[in-house]
């Protein structure tokens, strides 16, 4: 999960990235370097936030996800990054 108090930075390969925001926003993101992009509208919890899932479980350890948010008309005016790796094994 990422949430602006808590901005994940990596999530492991085969993981659905989950966005969660205090009010609904519309999700712009990509994972090919803004090569293409795709919009995703929150869903309300009914519990006093929304979220977002991005389509990330088919993305390689290396992948980058890149977003950004829309509230109504005004952007977020930033990017945010999260990077699909594998964990690291115990020794």
């Amino acid at each position: 999960m990422w949430t602006f108090d808590h901005p994940t930075v990596r999530i492991a390969p085969g993981q659905t990235l989950r966005l969660i925001t205090p009010r609904s926003a519309t999700i712009l993101w990509t994972s090919d370097g803004w090569i293409t992009a795709h919009d995703l509208e929150m869903r309300d919890t009914a519990g006093g936030c929304w979220f977002g899932d991005l389509e990330t479980t088919r993305l390689a350890a290396g992948a980058c996800v890149d977003f950004t948010f829309r509230w109504g008309e005004r952007w977020e005016g930033k990017d945010f990054r999260v990077t699909v790796k594998a964990p690291v094994s115990g020794k």
